[in-house]
């Protein structure tokens, strides 16, 4: 919704926000096409996706993906 605000300050930092996590999502996408990093496909030749922030897909469909950043991460 671009309605909600109208303030300039926090869109600036919103679309900030936005290229950053563009950055990110194009970084994880490109070490995923180097085959040098045996470790990012798994034995399964699965891309890594799990701190994928998936921001270039405005389909906005749920559902379980196995992507984004999660709330919490136990180790």
């Amino acid at each position: 919704d671009p309605d909600w605000t109208s303030d300039p300050e926090p869109l600036a930092a919103f679309d900030r926000f936005s290229q950053k996590l563009l950055e990110i999502e194009n970084n994880i996408m490109k070490r995923n096409k180097d085959p040098s990093l045996k470790n990012r496909n798994g034995p399964v030749n699965l891309p890594y996706t799990l701190l994928f922030p998936n921001t270039s897909d405005y389909s906005r469909e749920g559902g379980l993906t196995g992507k984004g950043i999660p709330n919490s991460i136990s180790i």
